[in-house]
């Protein structure tokens, strides 16, 4: 018989007492759900290529339609407690009251425990090794719960049983509550933080994606937009390497010139705001994230043998009060965070990605954010300091000579895209002369022009990246205010100078005969974009409505992150392929409305690392050689045949 919540005792009781009923239910089960659930779960090397890609995991099974081929694979639909657990248990007669349980699972271990289970789970999690888990969990449900359980799983394709944000949220809940756990904790810390992860994500699956009776364009509700645009900044993964050694080169080889120059190089920004140097600080990197990497699965990343790592005392010092924080700091920051605490609020991760447990070594909760704060913390350190220094001018100033050293990380790699001409040239015109031919002086441009007769690239590179209010709090208006601010006025640009190459071509090239009968218009960002279905449909509406881009022989839009332009220089180094035959593949092909390197990933994942274009695998391997050696105990040589380097690497641009 149900519990009759108008009789129920309140408050604690009404728990403890459906917990006793849970226990009865099932013989051999403590809570009444599961039996004695187990579940199964330094060197320097260089981690292997990870096939990352960008995809989307929404809270609503019906909010997601059937998408076209190629797309399966990228969506998905969070498995919530209450959709597979609490019909079981309500056919036993059984009311569970609103809020058990999550009460219930923060009671079964410690906080330390619990943060510890939560980052094995992250690393499953984003390692798409979920198999495991939940076969764990079926083996030991009970036959009402395995079946609806498995009804929940098939619903939708590819429906994660735990996701990043459920377990971010989970451990947010867990840090504020620091009490002593229940006696007799019957559900192991795997298992009670992976159901942690679902029972808080009940309350998300009913607050999310609220209309808001706005249009984007037809069809696409702007609450339902802003939603999936959070959603894949959120879930969008780099490999972590690569995306330091880009971090490093960035900083170091593309010093800000022009009216963006600064006073002081961009390192010795970061070293005035923080203390520590760049190029060491990017060498942690390289082995904090390789050491996560060889975690085993299902086992809580932790660096062990961080007071080892061969750097100065002071220097790790610094570096991980920058990285990490204590449990006291982490609740100080969620109080007081600039994002409101909303269900997207996870900056005092994204800030800390690491947690000093008391007594414990440093413990990576979340991997991607560790990689992200090591290569975009940089540059919110600067800001921050600047903004505190000098006010808004100095935060202005920084921000535009940040996008001055993107634009030119960009136009070191396009050129090398480029076919050869004769002598030392290249079918590559860069932005002063584009301008010469087309601007007159008055009129912008854009930024380079590559030709393959008859289609010529028109590349525009833009450096803003989406603000907090945008991602984080999905503000109203949010969507349509921040692609205002991040591409309109550059497809102005790449609308210009591509009729202007339609029209009349010789004016760049200095040719005897128009060449250009097709024009690619392509977006490099400097930083991150949410290149996904929602994204280029809007894109695809507003250009239309707006006349950029619409002329006969002008191709769709397509948008690239710099690391993705990096990926394409590669594979056109392995295949001998041409910038312009990738894209068009990428656009006829199955993922045209995904990221540029879903297609590369799916299309040439048999290539592995030379998915990194070749000056980038040999800086990463120089560089891991020379941490290794100085890893290694004095008086100890390598083993024959290890290379080794007592230099650092060349850190020159791609093309160098």
């Amino acid at each position: 018989m149900a519990t009759d919540p108008a009789h129920a005792p309140s408050g604690g009781d009404v728990f403890a007492e459906t917990a006793r009923r849970l226990a009865a239910s099932v013989a051999g089960s403590s809570t009444g759900v599961f039996d004695d659930v187990r579940v199964a779960s330094s060197s320097y090397l260089v981690p292997p290529l990870a096939n990352v890609h960008v995809g989307a995991i929404l809270p609503v099974p019906s909010r997601i339609q059937q998408p076209e081929r190629g797309q399966l694979e990228y969506l998905g639909a969070y498995v919530t407690l209450e959709e597979w657990l609490t019909p079981g248990v309500r056919a036993r007669g059984i009311e569970i009251p609103a809020g058990f349980w999550v009460a219930h699972l923060l009671a079964q271990h410690t906080r330390d425990d619990m943060l510890a289970a939560i980052a094995a789970l992250a690393r499953i999690a984003q390692l798409d090794r979920q198999a495991d888990l939940i076969n764990a969990v079926r083996a030991t449900c009970a036959d009402d719960l395995r079946r609806p359980l498995d009804d929940a799983l098939a619903k939708f394709a590819r429906r994660p049983f735990i996701c990043r944000q459920g377990l971010l949220l989970a451990a947010k809940a867990v840090l504020r509550r620091d009490a002593p756990p229940s006696a007799g904790p019957a559900i192991p810390p795997p298992l009670a933080a992976a159901l942690l992860c679902q029972a808080i994500l009940d309350d998300v699956a009913r607050a999310e994606m609220q209309s808001t009776g706005v249009e984007l364009y037809p069809g696409m509700d702007e609450g339902l937009a802003i939603e999936t645009y959070r959603n894949s900044l959120f879930q969008a993964t780099s490999e972590a390497v690569t995306t330091l050694d880009l971090t490093r080169r960035l900083w170091l080889n593309h010093l800000p010139r022009g009216d963006a120059a600064m006073p002081k190089s961009p390192a010795e920004l970061f070293a005035e705001a923080t203390g520590i140097e760049l190029p060491t600080f990017i060498e942690l990197g390289f082995m904090m994230t390789a050491t996560v990497a060889q975690t085993p699965p299902g086992r809580a990343p932790i660096l062990h043998h961080w007071s080892d790592y061969p750097f100065d005392p002071d220097f790790l010092d610094r570096a991980l009060t920058f990285v990490g924080a204590t449990p006291d700091e982490l609740i100080a920051s969620m109080d007081t965070s600039r994002a409101g605490g909303g269900l997207w609020d996870v900056l005092a991760f994204e800030e800390h990605p690491i947690i000093l447990l008391p007594g414990r070594p440093p413990l990576v909760l979340d991997e991607v954010l560790l990689c992200r704060r090591c290569a975009d913390g940089p540059f919110y350190a600067v800001l921050d300091h600047l903004r505190k220094t000098g006010g808004d001018k100095a935060s202005r100033a920084w921000t535009k000579a940040y996008g001055n050293m993107v634009e030119q990380a960009a136009n070191a790699t396009l050129p090398l895209l480029a076919l050869p001409l004769l002598a030392s040239d290249k079918a590559y015109w860069d932005g002063d002369a584009v301008k010469r031919a087309f601007g007159g002086g008055v009129q912008k441009t854009a930024d380079g022009v590559l030709l393959y007769a008859p289609t010529a690239v028109v590349t525009e590179v833009v450096s803003s990246g989406p603000t907090v209010l945008s991602r984080v709090v999905g503000a109203s208006g949010g969507f349509a205010t921040v692609m205002e601010r991040q591409i309109w006025d550059k497809l102005e640009q790449l609308d210009r100078t591509a009729n202007d190459m339609l029209d009349d071509d010789r004016r760049l090239t200095d040719w005897p005969n128009q060449v250009t009968s097709a024009v690619r218009p392509l977006l490099v960002q400097g930083r991150a974009f949410a290149f996904m279905p929602v994204m280029r449909a809007y894109i695809d509406a507003q250009c239309a409505a707006r006349g950029l881009l619409q002329r006969e022989g002008i191709k769709p839009l397509l948008i690239v992150e710099l690391e993705e332009l990096e990926m394409l220089l590669a594979v056109a180094q392995a295949t001998s392929k041409t910038l312009t035959q990738l894209l068009d593949e990428w656009d006829a092909g199955p993922r045209r409305i995904w990221p540029a390197k879903n297609h590369l990933l799916a299309a040439y994942g048999d290539l592995e690392a030379r998915l990194r274009p070749a000056k980038v695998t040999d800086g990463i391997l120089a560089s891991f050689a020379e941490l290794e050696r100085r890893a290694l105990p004095q008086g100890i040589a390598p083993e024959p045949g290890t290379t080794t380097s007592t230099t650092p690497p060349a850190s020159g641009d791609l093309g160098s």
